[in-house]
């Protein structure tokens, strides 16, 4: 039940509350039918809190949604990776709602808890290929249990890390990555996001900040330098974008483009790493 959920796992009602309106839109950047179910009555209260505190932000977490579902797309039909590894999965319904997955292995990775009131959420609906649940807390051996279950890293895999890193400790970030280089076969991709220092430094972020601050999660970890976040990085190739960028790209950002690295200016990152 809702109730149940801590502070992270609040967050992700309030992420699928904002996927279930840009799925409504007239012009949708993208279409999540179980959002609304998902999210729940508490998700939109979290969506309104976060609207109340800043009424003009851009839509950060849709371009986020419609920037890693495409790059998901094109890695399984494109570059045939048949694994989709789903880290700290929380609402995420792409195993549901992403017709390119037909042909993929979906294994989500969270606490028990977010995966049951998941499951009760989802109903009845079905998943469009393959799904595991892998009921594992990112703190513990993750790479075992998820071994366990059927994943084979003798194969490519794509690994989604969304909405996770600011939660977390630096090291606690750093070894994600680490292990995930472990398990990573040549061809496989890495799509993560990550906050910026000067984001969370910055004024502009206050409300967001003291938003996830009063539902216990609050934001930790943030870098200005995403390429720093593999420690063997000779063996990934790296695509950083601004999210700003991708906003433009998809036609509906509120801000001009403003350099990486402009003194005084909070940015964020989308990255697609591939592995050599």
């Amino acid at each position: 039940m809702p109730s149940e959920m801590d502070g992270v796992g609040l967050t992700s009602l309030w992420v699928a509350a904002v996927r279930a309106v840009e799925s409504e839109r007239a012009d949708a950047w993208f279409h999540d039918p179980f959002a609304r179910a998902l999210a729940g009555a508490r998700g939109f209260e979290i969506l309104e809190r976060a609207r109340a505190l800043n009424p003009n932000a851009p839509p950060v977490l849709e371009a986020r949604t419609r920037f890693i579902d495409e790059r998901v797309d094109d890695a399984v039909t494109r570059a045939r990776v048949d694994q989709v590894v789903i880290l700290a999965a929380g609402m995420d319904a792409r195993a549901f709602r992403l017709g390119s997955l037909a042909r993929a292995h979906v294994f989500e990775i969270d606490r028990d808890f977010v995966l049951d009131y998941k499951r009760e959420k989802i109903g009845a609906a079905k998943p469009v290929g393959a799904r595991t649940e892998v009921p594992v807390d990112l703190r513990d051996d993750w790479p075992a249990a998820l071994e366990r279950a059927g994943f084979d890293r003798a194969r490519p895999a794509v690994f989604l890390v969304e909405g996770l890193l600011p939660y977390l400790e630096e090291k606690h970030a750093r070894a994600i990555f680490e292990r995930i280089d472990v398990l990573a076969a040549p061809k496989s991709v890495v799509l993560f996001d990550v906050n910026g220092r000067t984001a969370l430094e910055s004024p502009f972020m206050k409300p967001t900040l003291d938003l996830v601050r009063s539902l216990d999660a609050p934001w930790l970890f943030g870098t200005d330098e995403p390429e720093s976040l593999f420690k063997e990085a000779k063996t990934w190739t790296m695509e950083v974008e601004l999210y700003g960028d991708v906003g433009i790209r998809y036609g509906r950002w509120p801000f001009p483009p403003i350099p990486r690295s402009t003194p005084g200016v909070p940015q964020s990152f989308l990255v697609r790493a591939t592995k050599r």
